[in-house]
């Protein structure tokens, strides 16, 4: 006779404690484990610099969806506050080693990283560097488990901090139902007595179910699906606790620097989570900054000048090791990688030779961060899209139809006998977003001819002086490329519009036609560029095209967010001849 276990509210309390009792013992044997390794490889003390220094490690935090590093949605009001602030200095190209927190946290906080080989068993923590090299008092607040499937390889790191405090303990609640502000209380408990202190605080953050992260007068974004939105509100709690937690710890004396970056990110668009079976690169770019002390800049000044140089250099964060011990100066040469300091002027990690997944994906596929800025706002056709999504952007496309009758533009697709959206209006909102003045305009004109060329380079240049906007900041777009040349001789970037073809059904001659007739447009001195649809783009690059004129193209059927993850796209973003590509962002005020 088979007997099948019951469980209920009576038995699983029973199955719980037995769960508990074998990760209990392999938690004390891991923590074991690290005590010997620290007896093993260090003996006394080394130089290492005085105050407090504070490691703050978010979760499930992707930078996509942070307004400090360009989402459209200002999620981050706080962190946007002190991004330049010249204390402050953002990461703008970091990524994480793997999807999941163990294996993440297991190669960060220790010696251990995608590069070097080392086990676990063989690796220093930063925290052991920090106690027994560099003379520093540790703590460590969590408000995740301390014991788990999930939370003992990480609370075994931990273990040899002076002062530990977690919010959970239960194993069968590993979805906590604290919110993250409660750390701050804590914080202001420590003993930060010693002239030398490490504190790490580890949040809970934007895990799943991101519902539960935030207290219920945190819910500011209601505007997107369930899911998006909850996210998003989860963003914008942990901001506001990042600015809390600085706030207590600048005030404590000999404050030298808070840093904080996130254990992975989250593909949240999609619903992935962070499962890395389902890896997409939404789920490796992290959050990375530093807030510095006036003090900090002023007696380390080439280590923050190398790190301010070294903003936009690809970092994976299985190297924050090498840098919490070049900022506390812990620099013994058996111990740290000035290579793998993003810090130092030693550092030598390109995109080319970093990795996520544990070695199993390579960054090299990744397009640049300027390259990245090639991606613009498609069919900008009201004032409202641009002050909701323009911020998310490097340039912006509008459609333009000129009324000669009223001697101005309208914000279209289409003509419109009654115009209700005026150009005027959408640049009057482009020029309040941040950072305007570096952002490109994309004007596809509609209707120019021979007879309104005049009139409408124009009225168009009033527009533009009227708000001191650039003209060399603006491609001016028409299939009348003729009519192109008043816009080319008064200094405006202009692009001829390819129509759309059937390649497919046309015969060799005509297609041959085509090619002489655009590379002879392209050689008529009034365009600088050749705008064209995605599905062109390899019959445009069979043309033999002078490459001092531009390509610029759209991809219409496909979202921004795949767009930025998908592989099979970074060839276009990453070609030098490609200057700006509009991708899909519908928002709320498409039209």
């Amino acid at each position: 006779m088979v007997s099948h276990f019951s469980v209920n509210k009576v038995t699983k309390p029973f199955i719980n404690a037995d769960i508990m009792l074998n990760e209990y013992k392999l938690y004390k044997q891991m923590s074991s484990s690290r005590e010997d390794v620290v007896k093993k490889y260090i003996n006394g003390l080394v130089d290492s610099k005085s105050g407090t220094y504070v490691l703050v490690i978010g979760e499930s935090l992707s930078r996509t969806h942070m307004g400090c590093y360009g989402y459209s949605k200002e999620t981050t009001p706080w962190q946007s506050s002190i991004k330049n602030n010249p204390n402050a200095v953002f990461l703008e190209n970091a990524y994480s080693n793997h999807t999941h927190t163990v294996p993440v946290l297991t190669y960060a906080l220790t010696k251990i990283n995608q590069y070097n080989g080392l086990d676990l068993k063989d690796a220093v923590s930063i925290i052991d560097v920090a106690k027994y090299a560099g003379g520093f008092k540790t703590f460590w607040i969590s408000n995740q488990g301390k014991i788990g499937i999930y939370e003992t390889p990480i609370s075994s790191i931990a273990s040899t901090v002076d002062k530990e405090f977690y919010t959970e303990n239960n194993i069968d609640d590993p979805a906590c139902s604290r919110f993250d502000e409660i750390l701050v209380d804590e914080l202001k408990k420590l003993d930060l007595s010693s002239q030398k202190n490490l504190i790490v605080i580890h949040l809970m953050g934007n895990h799943s179910a991101y519902q539960s992260r935030y207290p219920q007068e945190f819910i500011k974004f209601a505007d997107d699906n369930r899911i998006v939105n909850s996210y998003n509100n989860s963003v914008y709690y942990n901001d506001y606790v990042l600015s809390k937690i600085y706030e207590t710890v600048k005030e404590i004396p000999n404050f030298q620097a808070m840093v904080y970056f996130s254990d992975h990110g989250e593909d949240v668009i999609r619903n992935l989570g962070h499962n890395s079976a389902s890896f997409t690169w939404d789920m490796a770019r992290i959050p990375f900054w530093t807030i510095f002390s006036d003090s900090y800049i002023k007696e380390n000044k080439d280590r923050y000048k190398s790190l301010k140089e070294n903003t936009k250099k690809a970092f994976t964060n299985d190297l924050i090791f090498d840098y919490i011990l070049g900022l506390t100066g812990i620099t013994d040469s058996s111990i740290y990688s000035s290579k793998n300091d993003i810090s130092s002027s030693d550092y030598a990690c390109f995109k080319e030779n970093l990795k996520t997944l544990h070695g199993n994906k390579s960054l090299e596929v990744l397009p640049d961060l300027d390259d990245m800025k090639k991606i613009w706002l498609h069919r900008t056709d009201s004032y409202k899209k641009v002050l909701e999504l323009g911020n998310g952007y490097s340039g912006i496309e509008f459609d333009c139809v000129y009324h000669e009758d009223m001697d101005d533009f309208e914000n279209s697709h289409d003509y419109s006998q009654s115009v209700e959206f005026y150009l005027n209006d959408s640049l009057k909102a482009f020029v309040q977003l941040k950072d305007w003045q570096n952002k490109k305009i994309w004007i596809d004109f509609k209707n120019l001819t021979e007879e309104n060329k005049i009139a409408a380079e124009r009225k168009l240049s009033e527009l533009f002086s009227k708000y001191s906007i650039k003209k060399e900041n603006c491609y001016v777009e028409s299939n009348n490329w003729k009519s192109l040349d008043i816009f080319k001789k008064n200094g405006w970037q202009t692009s001829y519009y390819f129509p759309y073809y059937e390649l497919s059904k046309l015969s060799s001659s005509q297609i041959d036609d085509i090619k002489e007739q655009t590379i002879k447009i392209s050689k008529s001195g009034y365009v600088s560029a050749i705008s064209f649809a995605f599905e062109y783009y390899d019959f445009i690059k069979t043309l033999e095209i002078d490459r001092s004129i531009h390509l610029l193209t759209w991809i219409a059927y496909v979202d921004r967010r795949d767009f930025e993850c998908n592989e099979a796209y970074f060839p276009i973003i990453k070609d030098p001849r490609i200057k700006a590509i509009l991708v899909k962002e519908f928002g709320h005020y498409h039209r």
